[in-house]
């Protein structure tokens, strides 16, 4: 199949490109005193999203591109021309360019965002939270509360979900912040003790 082929060079063209750009970053936090490459971060984003079910071409290029525009000098035209325009737009939506007090409106906006930016983000926001909850436990409940509206977005478009993935991805994605919901209490529980 020449479109399954097309979507897998259009991955690889992703994944080459974030690879490349992400090159020099590490991600924050650190365990032993080693962080890690940031380009982890964007593959376990990707790998989410496939993993629900929501894996297409567009999906999982956005997902593995989702920080270039914030964190590096690419620009959507860059993006346009490797992961084509409906991709590159995705990454559009998920690029953050406000200060801190903006944020709460940038996480509004994804009750009216593509369907897509939204799994995508709930993704990236779920292994950020992951993440803090290894190398900054006291942060990581605090963290998971800003996206409050995200994840109220999530519960609220979840029928939009289930129309074009299927009732299972919108479930595996409503688990998977159910599970961090339960994780993090259970993480509460024991620093008390």
């Amino acid at each position: 199949g020449k479109m399954l082929k097309d979507a897998r060079r259009m991955l690889q063209d992703a994944i080459s490109l974030a690879v490349k750009w992400h090159r020099p970053e590490d991600r924050k936090g650190q365990i032993n005193g080693i962080s890690l490459p940031y380009i982890i971060h964007p593959f376990q984003v990707m790998r989410s999203v496939w993993s629900w079910g929501a894996g297409t071409d567009v999906t999982l290029s956005a997902s593995m591109l989702h920080d270039v525009l914030e964190n590096t000098t690419l620009t959507y035209y860059d993006l346009d021309g490797v992961i084509g325009e409906e991709a590159a737009k995705v990454v559009q939506e998920l690029t953050y360019e406000g200060d801190k007090d903006a944020k709460k409106e940038y996480m509004k906006t994804f009750r009216s965002s593509s369907i897509e930016a939204l799994i995508i983000k709930v993704a990236d926001r779920i292994n950020n939270v992951q993440d803090f909850m290894t190398t900054k436990p006291d942060y990581a409940q605090k963290y998971f509360d800003k996206a409050k509206d995200l994840f109220d977005a999530l519960l609220f478009r979840k029928s939009e979900i289930e129309e074009k993935y299927g009732v299972t991805t919108a479930q595996n994605i409503v688990d998977s912040y159910l599970s961090v919901e339960v994780s993090l209490k259970i993480l509460e529980e024991n620093n008390k003790g």
